[in-house]
């Protein structure tokens, strides 16, 4: 299944860049490229709603492995 998010860059999220889904398709790890934690929430919730619970956290790069340049 494809998700396509239109019109990225928008309201200072530029991309997202990962998504992991859990195998019963219940939970997902997502990997997004914003400005903020504030100004992501803010685009999700202004796409989706109150029908995803979410936990935030900044990477740190500099330990970080994998990571897209």
């Amino acid at each position: 299944m494809s998700t396509h998010l239109p019109n990225l860059p928008e309201m200072g999220v530029n991309r997202v860049i990962q998504v992991v889904p859990s195998e019963d398709m219940t939970q997902a790890t997502c990997l997004w490229e914003a400005e903020s934690i504030d100004t992501l929430d803010k685009y999700l919730r202004d796409k989706v709603g109150d029908m995803s619970v979410d936990i935030y956290h900044n990477v740190n790069e500099a330990n970080s492995i994998g990571l897209p340049a």
